[in-house]
């Protein structure tokens, strides 16, 4: 019974499987849409948000990677003297 269920997945997975470039397309759709809200403190649509919401968003995504690269920055250099 268990192996009769084992191949029906396997027939429907592979009936249903994405190309790697699919997939890509498909993740990136998705990926973009969502974004972390800081005024709600939690992930919502792009799409959907307010103006100000968006603003906000899209700030914290260039604050997050900046803000890391100075802490990596500053921990390197006093590692170093």
């Amino acid at each position: 019974m268990l192996e009769a269920e084992i191949q029906s997945i396997q027939k429907d997975q592979a009936a249903n499987s994405l190309s790697s470039e699919e997939f890509a397309k498909i993740w990136e759709d998705c990926s973009s849409e969502l974004v972390f809200i800081p005024s709600q403190q939690k992930y919502g649509k792009f799409s959907t948000s307010s103006k100000a919401d968006k603003i906000e968003s899209l700030r914290n995504q260039l604050e997050v990677p900046f803000l890391s690269f100075l802490f990596f920055f500053l921990e390197t250099k006093t590692k170093m003297k």
